[in-house]
């Protein structure tokens, strides 16, 4: 049995301001028997911390095409232990106003899979899945680097973020529910480079009260032929 403790993520169902954002993720210690729920944490908890930090100003998937895709490796670090997963996104449909998004969620030989309908006439975030823009994310910094990853190298430039907001959980103890509201702060910075799919994000890091850490990385791309 792997122990896993991740920093203010107690809520079997949490809200954030209404909308559901966090289910089967415990406070103190998770325990994780099997590699399909060692994937179902990681994909949890980068739900969790993207659904509270979207604020992209246009749509991933405007200039896409059916049959592109992009793949990351999705990290998740805690107090206690580090998780990754290899997520791969793929456009299986296309018109005017809708994208069909196939994700592919693999840790070991478990893979899951989902496709999603996402309209683009509004705001899309590729890792996060959320969709609209949240005022309350605020810019604090801009800059330039070089990154390196999987032997390649992009000039990206990088945009740091912050958000504050109360997540409202409920946790069922001995048939009694618990419900308490906690304060957290949020930081997320992108490193965006040119001819990178599904806009053009190379790297993502999120912290969560600078305890828990989701970390999305760049493996490969292609378009479709």
């Amino acid at each position: 049995i792997e122990k896993f403790r991740f920093a203010d993520t107690n809520a079997v169902n949490s809200s954030f301001h209404g909308e559901r954002v966090g289910p089967q993720i415990r406070s103190a210690h998770m325990h994780c028997r099997n590699l399909t729920q060692r994937m179902a944490l990681v994909v949890a908890l980068a739900g969790f911390a993207g659904s509270a930090y979207s604020a992209e100003e246009s749509n991933a998937l405007k200039d896409a095409r059916k049959g592109d895709w992009i793949t990351f490796q999705v990290t998740a670090t805690g107090k206690e232990k580090t998780v990754s997963i290899i997520v791969t996104y793929t456009v299986i449909e296309k018109d005017e106003k809708n994208v069909s998004l196939k994700t592919e969620q693999k840790l070991g030989d478990q893979v899951k899979a989902s496709e999603k309908k996402i309209s683009l006439d509004q705001p899309f975030d590729l890792l996060s899945g959320k969709e609209g823009a949240d005022p309350r994310v605020k810019i604090v910094a801009e800059g330039k680097e070089l990154v390196k990853l999987g032997g390649k190298e992009y000039a990206c430039r990088w945009i740091k973020k912050e958000a504050d907001f109360d997540l409202k959980t409920t946790v069922n103890i001995g048939g009694k529910k618990d419900t308490s509201t906690i304060h957290n702060t949020i930081e997320s910075q992108d490193w965006i480079a040119p001819n990178v799919a599904f806009g053009g994000v190379v790297k993502r890091k999120v912290k969560m009260n600078s305890e828990t850490t989701i970390e999305y990385d760049l493996q490969d791309q292609g378009k479709a032929k």
